[in-house]
C-alpha cells in the first residue's frame, strides 16, 4: 500500500537523521579537541558559527561548554524534535491508510450518513470519482483535526479494524501522542490531568535515547499491524464491490526509469477513445516489494484495464519498466438467486407489518417471529411498497 511505503521512507529518514546527527556530534567533539591540542583554537575562547546571510551565532562561551551541549542539551532537543516528527509521520500514515481503504472499499459508505453539498459545488464535479474523492478528503480532514482518539474510533466503527488487537498495549501509542502534545504545546511541561492519567509525579516529559528507540520499534510494529489488517479488510469477502462482476488485473513489474515509475502512480493519466482516465479513478492497490519492484492490483472497466496493459507493454519495449507478470481476470457472471415466497407466507408477513412508520430493522423482527430468512421478508416488503400498499421509508422516515 502506498501509505505504508511512504511511512517506511519517512520513518527511515528519521532514524537515519537521529543516528547521523549523533555521529556528527561525536565527530565535532573529537575534531575540536584535536584542533585545540594542535593550537589552532583556544579552549577558553567563545565559539562562533557564521551562517548564510552573515548571521553569526555564539554557540558557547568556551569549548568545554560547547562539548557539554553536544553531550546533553543538543541531544535532548534532537530527540524531542525527532519524536514529534515521528508521531506526525504515524498520524499521516493512519489517515492515508484510511483513504486507501475507502477508495478500495466504496461499500463502506453504504449507510445513512448525509452530507450537504451546494448546487454550484455539486455541478462542478466532472465525475463520480471526484465526488468520492471530495467525500473521502472531507472525512480525512476531520480526522486530522480530531487526533489519535478519533482516528482510533474511526478505524473501529467505519473501517472495522480494532486497533486494540495490536500485540502491544495500545496505551503506548496513546502515550506517545500525549507526550508529543505536551512537547509541542507546553514545551514538555506536564499538567495535573497528565500526571493523574499516567500516575506519574513528573514535571516535564523527558525523551531519553532508550525511550526514543523503543518508540521507533513500537511504532514500526504498530504500522505493520495496521498494514496487515488493512489488506485483510480490502480483500475481505465482506467487500460488496468485490462481489460484483468487475474484472481486475494483477501486475508485477520493475521500474527502470522515472517514466516507468510515473506510470504506476495514482495521478497517472491516460486516454481511451474520448475519455481521459486517471489511474486513481480505477480501484488500485499498490504493494511495494523492493525499491523498484511493485505488485499492482487494479479493477474497473475492462476497456480501461486493457488500454493500461497496452501502455505498460509499450513502456516495457521502451525499457522504462520490466513486466514480470500480468494476469487479467474476468469473473464469471453471478446469477442472482431468485427468492420465492408462498401466498400463505406472503399474507403472514403482510399481516404482521404494523402501521408506518416502521421501526428500524422491522424485517428482522418479523423474520424472527416467522422463523424465515431476512431476505424473504425484505422481498415481500419490496413488492408491497412497489404495489403502493405501503410507502417507501428510510431509517424510520416515510419518503413521500
Amino acid at each position: 500500500m502506498e501509505a505504508y511505503n511512504n511511512f517506511q521512507t519517512e520513518f527511515s529518514h528519521l532514524e537515519m537523521l537521529h543516528a547521523s546527527t549523533l555521529y556528527a556530534y561525536d565527530e565535532a567533539i573529537l575534531r575540536s579537541r584535536q584542533k585545540a591540542k594542535e593550537g589552532y583554537i583556544n579552549k577558553k575562547d567563545p565559539v562562533f558559527r557564521r551562517l548564510a546571510g552573515g548571521n553569526e551565532f555564539r554557540l558557547a562561551d568556551t569549548l568545554k561548554e560547547l562539548h557539554n551541549k553536544y553531550k546533553n542539551n543538543f541531544r535532548t532537543i534532537l530527540r524531542e524534535t525527532i519524536f514529534v516528527r515521528a508521531i506526525s509521520v504515524l498520524e499521516v500514515f493512519l489517515i492515508d491508510t484510511i483513504r486507501e481503504i475507502l477508495l478500495a472499499r466504496k461499500d463502506l459508505f453504504l449507510n445513512s450518513d448525509i452530507i450537504k453539498i451546494s448546487y454550484p459545488h455539486l455541478i462542478s464535479f466532472n465525475n463520480s470519482s471526484e465526488i468520492l474523492s471530495y467525500i473521502i478528503n472531507n472525512e480525512c480532514r476531520n480526522l486530522h483535526n480530531g487526533g489519535f482518539k478519533e482516528i482510533s474510533k474511526y478505524f473501529r466503527n467505519r473501517i472495522k479494524i480494532e486497533l486494540n488487537n495490536f500485540k502491544e498495549p495500545l496505551k503506548l501509542i496513546f502515550e506517545y501522542h500525549d507526550n508529543r502534545h505536551l512537547i509541542v504545546h507546553r514545551l514538555g511541561l506536564t499538567d495535573k490531568e497528565y500526571r493523574h492519567k499516567y500516575n506519574a509525579n513528573i514535571k516535564k516529559v523527558y525523551i531519553s535515547e532508550k525511550y526514543l528507540i523503543n518508540a521507533f520499534i513500537n511504532i514500526r510494529a504498530f504500522c505493520e499491524f495496521v498494514l496487515n489488517e488493512s489488506i485483510r479488510i480490502i480483500n475481505s469477502s465482506d467487500n460488496l464491490l468485490s462481489q460484483t462482476n468487475e474484472p481486475f488485473v494483477t501486475i508485477a513489474l520493475k521500474t527502470l526509469d522515472e517514466k516507468g515509475y510515473e506510470a504506476i502512480q495514482r495521478n497517472y493519466i491516460f486516454s481511451f477513445d474520448d475519455s481521459i482516465v486517471q489511474l486513481k479513478d480505477l480501484s488500485l492497490q499498490t504493494i511495494k516489494k523492493t525499491d523498484d519492484i511493485f505488485n499492482l492490483i487494479i479493477s474497473g472497466d475492462i476497456n480501461y484495464l486493457k488500454r493500461y496493459i497496452t501502455i505498460l507493454k509499450n513502456l516495457d519495449l521502451d525499457k522504462s519498466i520490466e513486466i514480470i507478470n500480468i494476469e487479467l481476470t474476468k469473473p464469471k457472471p453471478v446469477k442472482k438467486k431468485k427468492i420465492t415466497v408462498s401466498i400463505e407466507m406472503f399474507e403472514k408477513i403482510r399481516n404482521l407489518l404494523p402501521a408506518q412508520p416502521w421501526e428500524k430493522g422491522i424485517h428482522k423482527i418479523i423474520a424472527s417471529k416467522l422463523d424465515v430468512s431476512h431476505q424473504i421478508v425484505r422481498e415481500v416488503i419490496r413488492k408491497l411498497v412497489n404495489a403502493g400498499v405501503f410507502k417507501h421509508q428510510i431509517d424510520g422516515r416515510i419518503i413521500e
